[in-house]
């Protein structure tokens, strides 16, 4: 079971997903954390992840390129 936790000072941000490192889709509340976090729509995060996998380094550099 992922465990999440707030950002300190920031009320407004989602809640952490415990891994840091991978990107799930599968829960709403973190969609919106990486949505959130990458300053991107969900449906770019969904064809990110889709064609460059779960891990978040890449997913940052595919939407960089995309900008």
């Amino acid at each position: 079971m992922m465990m999440e936790r707030q950002v300190p000072g920031s009320p407004a941000s989602p809640a952490v997903p415990s891994n840091v490192k991978r990107i799930s889709l599968k829960r709403d509340i973190e969609v919106q954390y990486w949505s959130h976090r990458l300053n991107t729509s969900r449906a770019l995060l969904e064809e990110a992840v889709e064609h460059v996998g779960s891990n978040v380094n890449a997913v940052a550099d595919y939407l960089s390129q995309r900008q």
